[in-house]
């Protein structure tokens, strides 16, 4: 399957039945193409998938920032505490706020 088809479909899957949806975008986090699993993060943040927290706070730690960022606004949408978000990046919370405006506007 191209990659082109593979993120169209993550995308629609979000529209099918959740018993089926959700571990097809859980299962796709570890795919090796960001795009793909930027996609997969949205999907379950659209479809308030918290049973999804335990997969996506792994995703903290992925080599991809922009993968990392994606899965912390999620767990923050989820109710995920901000704080553990960024002891799981490494991040030194009052640095990071201190540092980057990017950050501090996620809270």
């Amino acid at each position: 399957m191209g990659i082109d088809l593979k993120i169209a479909s993550l995308k629609l899957a979000a529209y099918c039945d959740r018993s089926m949806a959700i571990p097809l975008l859980i299962n796709n986090l570890d795919d090796d193409d960001v795009e793909v699993r930027l996609v997969c993060i949205h999907q379950l943040r659209n479809s308030k998938a918290k049973e999804s927290m335990p997969y996506l706070e792994k995703k903290l730690d992925d080599k991809e920032w922009s993968v990392r960022i994606s899965a912390a606004k999620t767990l923050l949408d989820f109710g995920f505490d901000k704080a553990v978000i960024l002891m799981k990046m490494h991040v030194d919370p009052q640095e990071e706020f201190e540092r980057s405006p990017y950050i501090g506007r996620m809270w």
